[in-house]
Order: structure tokens, then sequence, then C-alpha cells
């Protein structure tokens, strides 16, 4: 089990860097708005990588209540996009959009 958990954070911490890489190419090439695309996936994986912590901190060595937590965690962070999206494109907010 807990090969299986520092390999998955392992994971998590290679697509943060990997995303901070491109974003950093890709400023370099004065491709802004493809970078902050890139930014936004590493915080994606970030904002994931935290919930699997909370989700190891809470469940420990069991392992399907540690899937099941982690699941019905993330599945919370789109609804809260949307509503969020919802919110900006009554204000016109592309930014937020």
């Amino acid at each position: 089990m807990k090969q299986k958990i520092e390999q998955f954070t392992a994971y998590f911490e290679t697509q943060i860097a990997n995303c901070a890489e491109q974003e950093k190419q890709l400023l370099a090439d004065a491709r802004k708005d493809e970078a902050i695309f890139a930014k936004i996936r590493a915080n994606v994986y970030g904002i994931f990588r935290s919930v699997f912590g909370v989700a190891v901190n809470n469940c420990r060595e069991n392992a399907e209540a540690l899937r099941a937590f982690f699941l019905k965690q993330v599945e919370h962070i789109p609804s809260s996009w949307r509503t969020s999206y919802e919110t900006a494109k009554q204000h016109n907010d592309v930014v937020k959009m």
C-alpha cells in the first residue's frame, strides 16, 4: 500500500513539473495563452495531489476507504468549477470563465 501511495504521489509531482516546464517553454515562445493553460493543468494536478494527501491522512492503510474518499472528493471539484464558470458567465467575466 505504501508503495502505491508513493507512486501516485510521484505521478502528481512529475505531472506538475512537466506542466511547469511546458509553461516556461511556452512563455519563452511568446505563447502566453497556451502557457496559462499549462499553469492551470499544473494547478489541477496540485489540487488532486492535495486531495489525495488528505485521503491518505484520513484513511491510512485502508485502501478501499482511501479510494472511496478520494473519488468522492474529486467528484465535488468539477461541480464547483461549473458553478464558478456559470457565475463568471453571468457577469461577463471572460478571464474567470
